[in-house]
């Protein structure tokens, strides 16, 4: 495989979840309770706002982190708007050490 085709190829396993948009930090700490839900809404933001990475907790209690959108791009852009709202997201999958990251191609609200 050339050199060219790994930087055009996506890395990980395409994926579909659907869950709820969380501050990383919160929701795996719970320093704020359980870090999720709409009582959470104003944390989240002012948490992504500072710098925190948002990701996706689905209905198992799995965390994705939201890695990035596109090249050299984060997702908070993306996911901030939907902060405390149920997605589904779909993209590319890659986990190590127990942390699933995952690239975003699309995000929509669930039904």
């Amino acid at each position: 495989m050339s050199k060219e085709d790994l930087q055009l190829k996506p890395v990980g396993k395409p994926c579909e979840v659907t869950g709820e948009v969380v501050d990383a930090w919160c929701w795996a700490s719970q320093t704020m309770g359980p870090g999720k839900g709409e009582k959470h809404k104003a944390c989240a933001l002012a948490c992504i706002m500072g710098g925190v990475t948002p990701g996706i907790v689905d209905d198992q209690g799995n965390l994705y982190i939201a890695a990035k959108s596109q090249g050299y791009k984060g997702c908070n852009e993306l996911l901030t708007p939907l902060v405390a709202k149920r997605v589904t997201a779909q993209g590319w999958l890659t986990t190590k050490g127990g942390c699933n990251v995952l690239k975003i191609r699309r995000v929509t609200l669930a039904k």
